[in-house]
């Protein structure tokens, strides 16, 4: 679940700085939800068809749009570390790669104070 709040406010920055068809309201919403079929062992799929969604997001997390995938695939490099990733190379003085440290930190205090105990 932490993951997943790190992701979700990582998207919500990366919207600040991108052009994108998603909010970073909806950017948020697919973060939180990107990893719903490891925690329930369910097919995104299945899980999506319980879940009031837009197509859009359930688009996103099925991976059917083009753009919410190369921007997760962007920030699943980046939390991994790995760097040889085509985008960091080719885009290397970008505002968003130069912002992910940035937007990464923010993200981990986020989720700290989040499951801080009280």
């Amino acid at each position: 679940i932490r993951s997943s709040m790190i992701k979700a406010r990582m998207y919500e920055q990366c919207a600040d700085v991108i052009k994108t068809r998603f909010t970073p309201g909806e950017l948020f919403t697919v973060g939180l939800f990107s990893s719903m079929d490891a925690i329930l062992d369910m097919p995104m799929e299945d899980i999506l068809e319980k879940i009031a969604l837009s197509e859009k997001i359930k688009d996103a997390l099925l991976g059917k749009d083009r753009m919410f995938s190369q921007l997760n695939d962007l920030v699943t490099s980046f939390e991994q570390g790995k760097w040889d990733h085509d985008r960091f190379q080719a885009d290397k003085d970008s505002q968003l790669i130069q912002k992910l440290p940035v937007f990464y930190m923010d993200a981990l205090k986020m989720a700290d104070s989040f499951f801080a105990s009280p």
